[in-house]
């Protein structure tokens, strides 16, 4: 879909963010500051977002130079693709902090680490309240249900072997963690 379609107002501050999330009976409570967050690691990452009436969508800023790529989202969506963004960048700031180059490089690292996790803290709180959250909670239980029959049935090591199995395999849409 490009954006000669339909006129698309973009979101560039929080209160806009904020202002669609309410004008839309979105059922996600943000502050200021996590709203800033997200558009943060949008801008990071080379993404926007906007909104034509109720329609949702996130623009690539860097797929063809000069012009935004319109893309049909959600909000959920928006904060699992946050999410995993900042899960990716912890690991690997936690693969870079294990072999600095020196002290400074080390206290740096460890610096932007914490930070990460900081925010992961902040994320976790609003990903609770997508969709996503819930389809997690529900896998969880299936495979903890199946696990007892497995268990009862055939005993604890091929019970263990049957929930790695299922753990496995990407079962739900969203954030795996």
């Amino acid at each position: 879909m490009g954006n000669e379609t339909i006129s698309i107002t973009e979101i560039s501050q929080p209160a806009e963010l904020l202002a669609y999330i309410q004008d839309n009976s979105i059922s996600i409570v943000m502050t200021d500051k996590e709203a800033d967050m997200i558009l943060g690691y949008l801008t990071g990452h080379d993404y926007t977002i906007g909104f034509c009436g109720a329609d949702f969508y996130r623009g690539d800023l860097d797929e063809v130079p000069g012009e935004i790529v319109w893309n049909d989202y959600t909000v959920d969506d928006l904060i699992d693709t946050v999410c995993e963004w900042n899960y990716e960048m912890i690991l690997e700031m936690d693969a870079e902090r294990q072999d600095p180059k020196d002290m400074i490089d080390f206290s740096n690292k460890q610096s932007k680490y914490e930070s990460l996790k900081e925010d992961e803290a902040v994320l976790d709180k609003l990903f609770d309240q997508t969709k996503y959250r819930s389809g997690i909670d529900k896998l969880a239980e299936e495979l903890a249900n199946q696990f007892i029959q497995n268990l009862n049935r055939s005993g604890a090591e091929i019970a263990v072997k049957a929930l790695v199995a299922d753990v496995r395999q990407p079962a739900v849409s969203g954030r795996a963690r």
